[in-house]
């Protein structure tokens, strides 16, 4: 049985894959299983994990029988051939240092953590000067911290979610999978069942200069967003986090859910009909979230305007956002700078 379990989902990575691959196998720390998830691939990318797995026998391609669309449904259907007591997932397109999983299985046991994290990167090839680097607590270097306050630090980036988890903590919490940011909101939820989170040695270089990545290209998948802080919200709520920390995440949601109104209602016309047919449903299912009681009430600290746009239809909403974004121009050039 292998120590530790990784698992990377795949669609269409052949641009990256190999690199990716490479650096796993590139690990001074050799008791791991790697499994991919090919989620209906139309490039080269199963053909070339095909002969990886052949001359690798720690190497397992799974095939979905149809796209599944998102990193946390991928992370489920693996589940069931994780062998690993130590589980670690990783995109298809990241890098990690050759110490990467040495360092984490090494402190993860001398700490008997559930949740283990080193150094994070965001990675840029060819990029000079100094890289964003996530390091500890906030940049404290501090041995280790509660599952609670990894939550509120995880909320502005202040600690990551690439972590080692013990397998068992993943089977129990499974990745919700409600859109392509579920796996994030996932991670909120595996830290907060944690007795302790450590920090590790190693690094994970997080990419950002792919612009096919799932998060960053224009897809039906980005109008999930609003949802996604909609739910971490009622997750903070729900489990005794401050106020002002969920009424934030309610914050963040109507304001993705404005800009991201406004900007489907100005879409390009190369859009299809079915695109904006399932980007819409989207919006409607935030809008329908935020006029719960409980969120209407953390909108009204800003004024009743914020508030009254969920008080009527849908249909009055999308005519509103026009309105109020021409009466405040400023919204939609801050949301654009701003949005992650």
């Amino acid at each position: 049985m292998p120590a530790i379990t990784v698992v990377i989902p795949v669609y269409d990575g052949e641009k990256y894959l190999t690199e990716t691959i490479e650096s796993l196998r590139a690990q001074t720390f050799r008791d791991f299983q790697a499994i991919f998830v090919d989620d209906c691939s139309s490039d080269g990318s199963h053909a070339l994990i095909r002969r990886y797995v052949e001359r690798d026998p720690r190497f397992l391609l799974l095939n979905t029988a149809t796209n599944q669309g998102s990193a946390a449904k991928s992370l489920n259907f693996a589940m069931p051939y994780v062998a690993g007591d130590y589980f670690a997932y990783s995109s298809q397109d990241d890098l990690y240092s050759i110490d990467w999983l040495s360092e984490m299985h090494r402190t993860a046991r001398d700490s008997g953590a559930a949740a283990t994290l080193p150094d994070m990167v965001s990675y840029r090839a060819g990029a000079t000067g100094e890289l964003t680097t996530i390091s500890g607590a906030a940049g404290a270097q501090v041995p280790s911290i509660s599952g609670r306050e990894a939550v509120i630090l995880s909320l502005d980036w202040k600690v990551h979610g690439f972590a080692l988890w013990k397998t068992e903590l993943v089977r129990a919490t499974r990745f919700k999978d409600f859109g392509i940011f579920a796996d994030e909101y996932t991670v909120r939820e595996l830290f907060m069942a944690c007795e302790t989170v450590a920090f590790s040695g190693g690094t994970f270089f997080y990419r950002q200069d792919n612009p096919q990545a799932i998060t960053r290209k224009r897809s039906v998948g980005m109008f999930d967003k609003p949802y996604n802080c909609v739910m971490l919200s009622r997750l903070l709520s729900t489990n005794g986090f401050p106020e002002e920390l969920h009424m934030r995440e309610i914050d963040r949601a109507f304001t993705h859910l404005v800009g991201l109104q406004v900007e489907e209602l100005g879409s390009p016309t190369s859009d299809t009909q079915a695109f904006r047919d399932a980007a819409e449903r989207r919006l409607r299912g935030a809008f329908e979230a935020l006029k719960s009681p409980d969120a209407r009430q953390a909108l009204a600290r800003h004024g009743d305007r914020r508030s009254l746009l969920l008080a009527g239809s849908y249909e009055q909403f999308k005519t509103a956002c026009r309105q109020w974004t021409l009466d405040t121009p400023s919204f939609l050039e801050d949301w654009r700078r701003w949005r992650p």
